[in-house]
């Protein structure tokens, strides 16, 4: 390989990492915008109740794995999260049901936004519309059971922005790197 073939190679290598690591870092500014400082759609504790409420407009595989992940309810009727943490993660089997629920039951208590919703989402941004319900949701919990909501979110916030600073930097050293690398081939 010539030396231009070479040094091409390298300069679409990096504007190709350089994109990508971008796109993740923008990806994931969209969610932290989203979720609202809530990092899960799937609450850490949950009213008896409300859980029941959500049931309701779960399927019977939904239901059985939200049961099987939640403890029985306390003297106060909460119950607890008890299951894996990766089943907290975004795009879990658990996350997607609770999104999907608190979508149809906020749809349920806001016909008008139901339909405004059903808009957006034919337009293409559909899929952030369950993650919103179901973080207003968590929330909405986490201030009934008496959480300090501001400690929830600055705990998110302070993860997603060591996540967004890391990628940051891997984005300086994809951009700077094989410059440093390509000097020192040619000093040689």
């Amino acid at each position: 390989m010539g030396r231009r073939m070479v040094n091409g190679l390298v300069y679409v290598v990096r504007g190709a990492l350089a994109i990508a690591l971008f796109g993740v870092v923008v990806q994931m500014g969209v969610a932290l915008f989203l979720r609202g400082g809530v990092g899960s759609s799937v609450p850490g504790f949950v009213r008896s109740y409300e859980l029941a409420e959500l049931e309701n407009v779960m399927d019977e595989r939904e239901v059985e794995l939200v049961e099987a992940c939640f403890s029985a309810p306390d003297s106060a009727g909460v119950r607890r999260f008890v299951g894996h943490p990766s089943q907290l993660k975004p795009g879990s089997a658990l996350a997607r049901a609770f999104e999907r629920a608190a979508e149809l039951q906020a749809s349920c208590a806001a016909p008008s936004e139901a339909a405004q919703g059903q808009a957006t989402a034919s337009s293409g941004s559909g899929e952030a519309l369950p993650v919103q319900a179901a973080t207003s949701f968590v929330a909405g919990e986490y201030e009934a059971v008496g959480i300090d909501l501001s400690y929830v979110r600055e705990g998110y916030l302070r993860a997603a922005g060591s996540q967004l600073a890391g990628y940051a930097c891997l984005l300086a050293l994809a951009l700077l790197l094989p410059q440093r690398v390509h000097r020192a081939q040619v000093l040689k």
